[in-house]
């Protein structure tokens, strides 16, 4: 599990990292590495200043908001068979989901 406590877009850079896990917890507004050379296995959001998804990026296996908003515009994806686990963080954005089984946030219709 990666931990990104920085401000701006971590994971930047040349090389591939695939199905990574990785949490973005830091204290200032944080970005998901969107490139096509960075695939997330599971995404967790705790960071109560917030992360945005600037473009398309999938899920695999798990999306984890635990704190702060995750401004995911219309692009994220879920995987089929993909999960949710939320605590106190929220969606900005409802999406079409590719999973079959995501689950409804509390408020959403289905």
């Amino acid at each position: 599990m990666l931990f990104s406590n920085g401000a701006g877009t971590p994971l930047a850079g040349a090389g591939t990292m695939l199905n990574i896990n990785i949490t973005h917890n830091g204290g200032a507004a944080q970005t998901v590495q969107t490139a096509a050379n960075v695939t997330y296995n599971q995404l967790g959001i705790e960071n109560a200043a917030g992360v945005t998804l600037p473009a398309a990026k999938t899920v695999a296996q798990r999306l984890i908001l635990t704190n702060g908003p995750f401004n995911n515009g219309a692009f994220l994806t879920l995987a089929n068979g993909a999960t949710i686990a939320r605590d106190n963080g929220t969606l900005q954005a409802t999406n079409s989901f590719g999973c079959d089984q995501c689950g409804l946030f509390p408020g959403q219709a289905p």
